[in-house]
């Protein structure tokens, strides 16, 4: 008839495989990326309206700084 086929032997390995570590599913990684995405647009948001809450007007003594209040 021909020849035939070669033959192929299937090697499973005993031990577990190391370093599969942490897999996340699609909607899993969705989840992580919008929780950061979040985070990070909020911290955002705080130092924005931080930094726009700072007055641009000069200190006086007489407006309640550490040197108006030590004085009296």
């Amino acid at each position: 008839m021909g020849t035939a086929a070669p033959l192929v032997r299937v090697v499973r390995s005993a031990a577990p495989v190391a370093g599969r570590g942490l897999q996340l599913t699609r909607r899993g990684l969705v989840v992580v990326m919008a929780l950061f995405l979040t985070t990070v647009a909020a911290a955002t948001i705080t130092a924005v309206g931080a930094f726009l809450s700072v007055s641009n007007s000069p200190v006086d003594a007489g407006q309640g700084s550490a040197i108006g209040v030590a004085r009296g």
